[in-house]
């Protein structure tokens, strides 16, 4: 199932599979089949730099994993949930100007942020399957959160 897709810096775009077990890049439109092996990777985003490419992985324990752009053999797992949370699914993902991460943790019914030391913490909960997606948003609105029926501006 194609689900999440990210644009690095010099314009390669990637694009996940949470049913399959890699990334794809498309670069001047040729695609590059199986360019990292990450299982279940659904939400992505590059960092400002353009170094790393992060993919929550879905249906695996919840995790997000780190792959190296230059060298895209080199893939870590950036942060794992605990054992309360291996379920959590994580789906949708953003990041903010700091490189924190914010994942739509949809099976938990939560939203996480990632902060720089690689610690989760729960912003907001909900409903369990319950956010998809999350991205910021302008003026007053901080993040907002695409549930399956609707959105809820946070």
């Amino acid at each position: 199932m194609a689900n999440g897709v990210a644009v690095g810096p010099d314009g390669a775009i990637y694009a996940s599979n949470n049913f399959g077990t890699d990334v794809q890049r498309v670069v001047d439109g040729q695609v590059e089949l199986d360019w990292a092996d990450v299982t279940s990777a659904n939400g992505l985003v590059v960092d400002r730099a353009g170094t790393f490419l992060y993919a929550a992985q879905t249906f695996q324990p919840a995790a997000i994993m780190r792959v190296e752009i230059a060298n895209p053999q080199n893939v870590e797992t950036y942060v794992a949930a605990g054992p309360e949370d291996i379920a959590a699914g994580p789906d949708g993902m953003t990041r903010d100007e700091r490189d924190r991460l914010y994942v739509a943790a949809n099976g938990a019914g939560q939203v996480w942020r990632v902060d720089e030391q690689r610690r989760i913490c729960a912003l907001w909960r909900g409903l369990p399957a319950g956010p998809s997606a999350v991205a910021f948003g302008s003026g007053t609105r901080r993040f907002e959160i695409a549930r399956p029926f609707g959105r809820v501006t946070r």
